[in-house]
């Protein structure tokens, strides 16, 4: 009976943990949300912001090669940069 109990115990405690993880997940997709939609949307060059990215993933992994082929020289968004 005592290895029984312990399993049922180690069930309850990884159900526990999933919740856990789903409750985490769910308040940090509210965090983001709310973060969007409090933000005043702006105009901004959707190439300078991947191109700043790559830049950021060119330093942090210099070992790697990024390429970047954009067609336009400028793409105009509306929107909020750095949720991109």
């Amino acid at each position: 009976q005592s290895e029984l109990s312990q399993k049922y115990l180690e069930r309850a405690s990884e159900g526990v943990e999933r919740l856990g993880k789903i409750i985490t997940t769910m308040s940090e997709a509210t965090r983001l949300e709310q973060s969007i939609q409090s933000n005043e949307p702006e105009q901004f060059d959707l190439q300078k912001v991947i191109s700043g990215c790559m830049q950021g993933y060119q330093l942090t992994y210099p070992n790697q090669l990024f390429t970047l082929n954009i067609c336009q020289s400028t793409l105009l968004m509306q929107g909020a940069p750095e949720f991109i």
